[in-house]
């Protein structure tokens, strides 16, 4: 009779972890499991590159903008909740058939809330002018 009790205790204990790990599975299916995009440009001369990125509505994202010269530059968004930022500085290189590899260049991450479907612009103060990035949020399909 013991025996058959301690078996029963360990079969309880297998079906309640596996039930545990079902339930937590399904909690992850509804609060939406999916990991934010990535959306970079880079300021060349004092332009962006490329000029326009896009997400799907609802797409949490992270932007990061890079600077290549001598300039000052700063970004913002009120629409998108960016504050005036400086962005780093990346000397040009000399030698452009050289890769810099990755982690040498310096870029400003601004995370993105899940949008709306519209038009958004991210301003650039690129040396006393000002540069345009357009995020275009398309309806989800």
């Amino acid at each position: 009779m013991r025996q058959s009790s301690h078996a029963t205790a360990r079969l309880g204990l297998v079906l309640g972890t596996v039930l545990l790990g079902q339930a937590l599975a399904a909690c992850s299916l509804f609060q939406g499991s999916e990991q934010p995009v990535w959306r970079t440009a880079t300021i060349v001369d004092g332009h962006f590159n490329p000029d326009s990125i896009s997400l799907a509505a609802g797409t949490p994202a992270t932007l990061k903008v890079g600077l290549v010269g001598f300039m000052e530059a700063s970004i913002r968004s009120p629409a998108l909740g960016i504050e005036p930022t400086l962005l780093p500085t990346n000397q040009p290189r000399e030698n452009k058939s050289h890769n810099a590899g990755p982690g040498n260049f310096k870029m400003a991450s601004f995370p993105l809330r899940p949008m709306a479907a519209g038009t958004y612009q991210i301003i650039c103060d690129c040396g006393g002018h000002e540069e345009i990035l357009t995020l275009t949020v398309q309806p989800g399909g």
